[in-house]
């Protein structure tokens, strides 16, 4: 019992010492609105914070993408998007008409894309101007999806389903199947600038 007690303590006592030491800066944000970004190459891999904000809108937020101009995040839950500016400021939430829960989001350089999170339909948006330019139904279910800009080709798949490479108009091109760690997904992004 001594033993179990001794090793108890020193587990702790490591864990105590690492959270007072150990904690990257930019991890924190204490006040909701600090920011901090760094370049790529001073990030050690994998999965470093490159910058944080405290989102104070109360939608249940699931997907995030950018224009380079604005963030926008989907609710698929409220069917509903938030804006924010490029510096974490909240500007406004906001519909598009028809029912259209949106689980994650992709852009292409001009469009918004998202697949429904209960169903198979595939939406082409114009986040800017709140609409829907097209909708494709799919063989399959996306609920993560990303934009490959190299290939021209989309990656999505519904939690647990392998991962479809497919084209905006709905073609299969490719199956990665999932395996191992990494086999649940809501949600997912395209690097293109990290070698590899």
């Amino acid at each position: 019992m001594k033993k179990i007690t001794l090793i108890l303590l020193l587990v702790l006592g490591i864990q105590y010492i690492y959270a007072q030491n150990g904690i990257h800066p930019v991890d924190i944000c204490p006040d909701g609105v600090s920011k901090h970004i760094l370049s790529p190459t001073d990030l050690d891999p994998p999965f470093d914070t490159i910058f944080k904000y405290d989102l104070p809108d109360s939608l249940v937020l699931t997907g995030i993408e950018t224009d380079g101009n604005y963030y926008y995040i989907s609710s698929w839950w409220e069917k509903k998007f938030a804006k924010y500016d490029m510096d974490g400021n909240y500007i406004e939430s906001f519909m598009i008409n028809g029912d259209i829960g949106i689980s994650d989001l992709a852009w292409d350089g001009q469009y918004f894309y998202g697949g429904r999170n209960m169903g198979t339909c595939f939406y082409t948006l114009d986040l800017a101007n709140k609409t829907v330019v097209d909708s494709v139904y799919l063989s399959f279910p996306v609920k993560a999806i990303a934009y490959d800009h190299d290939l021209d080709v989309f990656y999505g798949n519904k939690w647990d389903d392998d991962i479809k490479v497919f084209k905006a108009d709905g073609t299969i091109i490719d199956t990665i199947p999932l395996s191992g760690y990494y086999s649940n997904y809501i949600g997912f992004a395209y690097d293109g600038w990290t070698e590899g």
